[in-house]
């Protein structure tokens, strides 16, 4: 595939920092010398991934974000001492043999050198050890998913929720911050607060919410879900529901507090406007879009280098239910995740 003008734009971007890096990297030394070279070949790994087909590409994806990482604990201001050198993959996939389904991801013990788990400590990002992690739960953990379910049927998934906020910078200070949250149709559906907070459990940073837009004026009303068919990343029937949170010291009732409030509980994704509620997996905090990405690739790439046989099935556009989805996904991960790094490494520098 040709690359297009928005990944040229985000490398020369990328490319840039290397004459001028993060204070963190230094201007000397092995930290700035492993900074510009795993930044250089993370580079050259993504356009070699740009120009192989589904059978190869998750290959230099995998490894071109796997030194991507290395950028990432160079330039961060918290990676202390020599925290910020990385000691191989600290990620393992399981059950590759299997079915798609059956794929598991495990993660080094928290404190380890391993990339995975040091690069998820710099983003506040959780590992989940040795409990073996569903690659399905891990690809839905990406928005670009939300309509390429690998597990056919299911109505259960935890997807990242689109949250907007709905605070204007000219609007008057007020003590409750608003996001417009999307939900699934089973929520939609069910319409009672009992299921929206039932499905939020999932989603870390979007608790500590104390009221919501409601169908009625009485105070026991469900919440007002309004259907988005087809809309962005939600295939039909999602829709979006208005929550509130009172804003508390430091804070300010100021629209512009209200704003970096509720900046606060999202992550962003792919650009600036796209702030998103991650489901946890079963841990303590949403999990960072970048390392969702890592894990997925690295299942991906173990099936594709040790796996081939078993790999060539699961992308078999003619027989593989999930061939479609899989090659979306890894072509969209060249464009998509060299952005997401652009953004990583000004947040942690």
């Amino acid at each position: 595939m040709a690359t297009n003008g928005y990944f040229e734009q985000t490398w020369y971007q990328l490319r840039s920092l290397r004459s001028d890096p993060p204070s963190a990297v230094g201007q000397e030394g092995l930290r700035r010398a492993t900074f510009t070279s795993s930044l250089e070949q993370a580079e050259q790994m993504f356009r070699a991934a740009a120009q192989v087909g589904t059978a190869t590409r998750p290959l230099p994806l995998f490894y071109g974000l796997s030194q991507a990482g290395r950028t990432i604990a160079c330039a961060s201001r918290t990676a202390k001492g020599d925290t910020w050198r990385l000691g191989g993959h600290g990620i393992t996939s399981g059950n590759l043999d299997g079915p798609l389904t059956a794929v598991t991801v495990t993660t080094q013990k928290k404190g380890k050198t391993g990339s995975f788990v040091r690069v998820s400590e710099l983003l506040d990002s959780p590992v989940w050890e040795d409990t073996e992690q569903p690659l399905t739960a891990l690809w839905d953990a990406l928005p670009e998913n939300s309509g390429w379910p690998l597990l056919k049927g299911h109505t259960e998934r935890r997807l990242p929720l689109l949250a907007q906020t709905l605070v204007r910078e000219n609007d008057s200070p007020h003590p409750l911050a608003s996001l417009s949250v999307m939900f699934p149709p089973s929520v939609v559906e069910a319409g009672t607060r009992q299921a929206m907070a039932d499905y939020l459990q999932d989603y870390p940073e979007a608790q500590g919410w104390d009221d919501y837009v409601r169908v009625s004026p009485h105070p026991d009303a469900d919440p007002e879900f309004r259907v988005q068919n087809g809309w962005g990343w939600y295939p039909p029937g999602w829709g979006d529901a208005t929550l509130h949170w009172t804003v508390q010291a430091p804070w300010s009732t100021s629209a512009q507090d209200r704003i970096a409030f509720l900046r606060t509980l999202r992550r962003s994704y792919s650009n600036p406007e796209h702030l998103l509620f991650f489901p946890s997996l079963g841990t303590g905090r949403g999990i960072h879009p970048l390392m969702a990405w890592w894990a997925v690739l690295h299942a991906f790439s173990m099936l594709a280098r040790y796996q081939p046989a078993e790999w060539a099935q699961h992308i078999s556009i003619d027989r593989s239910t999930y061939a479609a989805g899989i090659e979306r996904l890894l072509a969209e991960g060249i464009e998509t995740i060299p952005g997401l790094l652009l953004q990583v490494l000004l947040d942690v520098s």
